[in-house]
């Protein structure tokens, strides 16, 4: 390439090394020293607005805080018309006559829209909210390159798969339809309107040069309309280019042979545009005595292309013979951690090891946002917040989760998970004080939402249920809810409804529902950050509400949440003035005296393929869009812009989620680099950060909490048991321990779970209440009525039988024996209860101890009591029964024949007492799984049975009473109780794996 053109071309870089932003600041201050005044004439364009802020504070470090005239600062990136008006017509724009942006939400919702009228790509609103995002990035493309849609028409379909041509001829489609809308609105793309204003400043600097200087830093000018005005500049009387890192020293032959994913490919091109060799370019500046050499050499060679990496063995044997090896790696580290959260915590010790000393600056550079974010928790245990230049979601923020809890709770008809977290977000007043508020919420739980005899249906069955007992402040509560959600509820029938009542309806529950005794909600839910961000996104999109079609709740709440995560709310107070976390953009031109890339593992940086739901690889290829070669040769440039600075360190971890990593590329590459040049690498792990990480949460002395055996006095241990907790006597005596003698119980869940437990509950109901409609005459159509009373109790106690459909019509089989079974047994049964509660008061070694529990069915036979337990499911069998290996039944047997039984029923007649000699025990199965025998019993003469069973419970009460003895948890591994309600409690995962190796306590 000829560096000879018909024009001086001013381009300029700054010394390999020196940063950036501080350098530019520099020598404007230094060509301005002996007039001050006249740096307000110079117009300095910069990449990103951060780029400009990033200037403007160099500026202030460099003029020690003193007042000072800056320069124009303009970001290229994020060009603005009031800013280009000003620079071309003075304060007069009406000249500039370019329509206005479409605004982004709009032209999403307008997307989408598409879509769904194109039926092919988006099943559903919010799948076609997600792919408008990409089909909007595919425009951009093709606006920003300069492409035109008729290329879309020059791609063969037939060369590519079903589903491509499917997609190419909807962008075809698109790209006829699309510029119509976009005439009638009146607008124009963000992007389009962009490269129109780079234009219309290039062309009127072209014709009327500034009379100032003009300095474009730090844009490799990827995009043609930024290259074209970058052009301009070169040419303007008093402008100048000044390239971030142009490679001087990189050979003629790796020069030539650079491809997209070289980080000086997009200069290369630049200075073609340009008409300018590299050798034209001029340096600024000398290279920092901090940066040195070595670095640079380094970076040149981890970068060299792939043609040319041959040239490795030769710069090894360079170093070798010079004993420069030290230098490549002066300033710089390497972490290689376990763990992402231990790369976390490496990151923020650097962090706060910096702020040591006075004025250092640190800057994480990640495109990882899982690390930056636990960086910043890290910090804040340290009570540090550190400026993360990429913010938080407005549905992640405190505002955000408040007013989808709203609609959560209002769509899922005030489920009681999601009504109680409503109610305890910190942003729910309902316009009473806190204390009141958390007492009637702690009522509300307990009482009612954990209670499965009085769990309410709805908001209004709470209302009547409270308004008549002693819960006077939950009954207001529920009251105010009601009130509150009541138009809002009147909207999620699943008809579909104008977008703005919806809306309307939303914000005045969630204002509503904010409200203190002292401050309207109104005025306290969009204050702060989050709060401000909301109210805007929320009346922009009322706003656009004409571009939304009649939609259902669900769709409301799925649109809502969908575009509330593309909006960023970034804090304005309170974060520290030297630390930051950066993205690669936001990260150009940033100077910092630590830099820290972090995440560099192949996938994440250099990010993995982009995928593009619209064009193949090839496709792209031929219309000339970028490719995955392009990204990459950007990241790549903004690692090595980030490598040369003073103090670099870089981190990776080697599992994510649990799977293996494979290290950055470019750490790969440098590793290769250093083994060529002899270098001693394992220096670079010498830090003693990782050794502080892994420490820092370590306790000196380790000692796992042992088996909980508690030995309480005599007096305090439990004098009771019921007969469905003998087993679990047995083989949890703790959990016994912890049940009767300290009086835990676990409380019941906010929502119901569709388990085996709850499957035998339902049965048990089902049971009661069809045996209680037929005590006598079993009807004919027996089997259809008890699957009724089955769905009517899954009903009663789960409000979801949706979930119980796949078992209930699997019970077909099982009711159908059950009831052939009921015909025949009540041949020579009488039925008399169900669900009697009975208890026996024992005479053991001169104390009393009270046996109790409840029969599922007591029936009468000729030669004595029928005791019956229905089960759902678990292993039965008659021999176990008859050796007292199942003790339910027998003991239930000895309270019948020494204590009694009572049932007080009024749709059975009354209140009946029952005692006397049982003759039959007997588990019937009501099981799908069951196909045989569904009957596990014994009959007869039970005198002996019994008598083992009583023997051997009063053996384990007096066994018990000794005080050396002790409430041991899961003696016997073989022995497990089939529900646990205590491993928690015991830390059973804790103190069996230390005692994994310990005999076993026999008692």
């Amino acid at each position: 390439m000829s560096g000879g053109t018909d024009r001086q071309r001013s381009v300029f870089t700054f010394a390999p090394g020196a940063p950036f932003a501080k350098s530019l600041a520099q020598l404007l201050l230094d060509e301005t020293a002996g007039d001050p005044e006249t740096l307000a004439r110079y117009k300095v364009l910069l990449p990103t607005r951060r780029a400009c802020r990033t200037v403007r504070e160099s500026f202030l470090r460099l003029s020690g805080g003193a007042p000072i005239l800056l320069p124009a600062l303009l970001p290229i990136g994020d060009v603005d018309e009031g800013d280009l008006s000003l620079q071309m017509f003075g304060a007069d724009g009406r000249f500039l006559n370019i329509p206005p942006a479409m605004p982004a939400l709009r032209r999403q919702l307008l997307l989408a829209k598409m879509l769904q009228a194109g039926g092919v790509f988006a099943e559903g609103r919010e799948q076609a909210l997600r792919l408008a995002d990409s089909l909007g990035t595919f425009l951009d493309e093709m606006i920003i390159g300069g492409k035109d849609f008729s290329a879309l028409s020059r791609l063969v379909p037939e060369e590519f798969s079903a589903h491509w041509q499917i997609s190419l001829r909807f962008l075809e489609i698109l790209s006829v339809h699309w510029p119509k809308i976009i005439e009638e609105s009146g607008m124009i793309d963000a992007v389009h309107r962009r490269n129109l204003l780079l234009r219309a400043l290039a062309d009127y600097w072209r014709a009327f040069p500034p009379d100032g200087p003009v300095i474009a830093a730090g844009t490799t000018g990827s995009i043609p309309a930024t290259a074209q005005l970058l052009r301009v500049i070169s040419e303007l009387p008093q402008g100048r280019l000044i390239l971030p890192g142009l490679d001087f020293d990189l050979d003629a032959e790796s020069w030539e042979s650079l491809d997209e994913s070289h980080p000086q490919y997009l200069m290369k091109v630049l200075l073609m545009t340009l008409d300018v060799s590299r050798e034209a370019v001029g340096v600024i500046g000398q290279i920092p005595e901090t940066a040195g050499t070595g670095r640079n050499d380094l970076i040149r060679e981890i970068m060299r292309p792939a043609a040319t990496s041959g040239q490795w063995i030769h710069f090894g044997d360079s170093v070798r013979r010079l004993g420069t090896a030290a230098s490549l790696l002066d300033g710089l580290r390497l972490y290689t951690c376990d763990t992402p959260q231990e790369e976390a915590q490496v990151v923020a010790l650097l962090m706060r090891e910096a702020l040591e000393a006075d004025g250092k600056t640190v800057c994480l550079i990640t495109p990882d946002r899982g690390l930056a974010r636990r960086v910043a928790a890290h910090c804040l245990r340290w009570g540090i917040a550190v400026n993360d230049s990429a913010g938080e979601s407005l549905s992640a923020t405190s505002v955000g989760i408040f007013l989808f809890l709203v609609l959560e709770a209002a769509h899922r008809r005030f489920d009681p998970a999601a009504l109680l977290a409503l109610l305890k977000h910190p942003l729910c007043g309902l316009g009473t004080e806190r204390a009141e508020m958390e007492r009637a919420v702690g009522s509300l739980e307990r009482f009612f939402f954990r209670d499965e005899e009085h769990r309410p249906h709805a908001l209004h069955d709470l209302a009547n249920i409270t308004s008549k007992s002693s819960y006077k402040d939950v009954a207001r509560i529920a009251q105010i809810l009601s009130d509150i959600f009541a138009p809002l509820t009147a909207f999620s029938d699943g008809q579909s409804y104008d977008f703005a009542k919806i809306y309307e309806a939303h914000i005045r529950a969630a204002e509503r529902l904010s409200d203190l005794p002292d401050l309207p909600g109104d005025l306290r839910l969009w204050s702060g950050e989050a709060g401000e961000a909301a109210a805007h996104f929320l009346s922009e999109l009322l706003g656009e509400s004409e571009q939304i079609d009649p939609l259902s709740f669900a769709d409301y709440v799925s649109l809502l949440f969908v575009l509330a995560q593309r909006v960023t709310v970034r804090p304005r107070y309170g974060l520290h003035p030297r630390l930051s976390i950066l993205g690669q953009l936001e990260a150009r031109l940033v100077d910092a005296d630590l830099v820290i890339l972090g995440g560099l593992n192949e996938g994440t940086w250099p990010t993995a393929l982009r995928h593009d739901p619209w064009l193949s690889l090839p496709m792209r290829k031929s219309l000339g869009l970028p490719g995955p070669e392009r990204f990459a040769g950007q990241a790549a440039h903004d690692f090595a812009q980030a490598f040369w600075g003073t103090e670099v360190v870089l981190t990776r971890s080697r599992k994510v989620d649990g799977a293996p990593t494979v290290p950055s590329r470019w750490l790969q590459k440098m590793g290769a680099v250093l083994q060529a040049c002899g270098a001693d690498h394992s220096v670079l792990s010498g830090g003693s950060h990782l050794r502080w990480a892994r420490i820092m949460d370590d306790a000196v002395d380790v000692r796992p909490v042992s088996r909980p055996c508690p030995r309480p006095p005599v007096f305090l241990r439990p004098s009771r048991v019921s007969v469905t907790r003998v087993d679990g006597w047995l083989s949890d005596p703790y959990g016994h321990y912890a049940r009767y003698g300290l009086g835990l119980k676990k409380l019941p869940p906010l929502r119901v779970e569709s388990d085996h437990a709850l499957r035998g509950q339902i049965l048990h109901r089902a049971f009661e209440t069809f045996l209680g409609a037929y005590p006598e005459i079993l009807p004919p159509d027996a089997d259809g009525l008890f699957l009724g009373h089955l769905q009517k109790a899954a009903a009663a106690l789960l409000h979801e039988t949706e979930t119980l459909q796949f078992w209930i019509t699997r019970m077909d089989d099982p009711v159908r024996r059950i009831m052939a079974h009921e015909r025949i047994w009540r041949e020579t049964s009488k039925f008399l209860a169900t669900e009697a509660f009975g208890s026996l008061i024992l005479d053991v070694g001169g104390q009393p101890f009270t046996l109790y529990g409840r029969a599922d069915r007591i029936d009468r036979r000729s030669d004595g009591y029928a005791l019956i337990d229905y089960k759902s499911g678990g292993s039965f069998s008659s021999q176990k029964l008859q050796n007292g290996g199942l003790p339910q039944l027998p003991l239930e047997a000895l309270i019948l024949e020494r204590g009694s039984f009572r049932r007080s029923d009024p749709g059975l007649q009354g209140s009946e007492t029952f005692r006397g000699r049982s003759s039959y025990l007997g588990y019937w199965m009501v099981n799908a799984g069951r196909k045989e025998e569904f009957t596990a019993a014994v009959e007869g003469d039970l005198t002996a049975l019994i008598t083992l069973v009583e023997d051997g419970l009063k053996g384990l009460v007096v066994h018990y009473r000794n005080e050396k003895v002790a409430y041991v948890n899961l003696p016997d591994p073989r022995r497990m109780p089939r529900y646990n309600d205590y491993l928690h409690l015991a830390r059973v995962r804790e103190w069996s794996v230390a005692d994994s190796d310990a005999e076993e306590v026999i008692l």
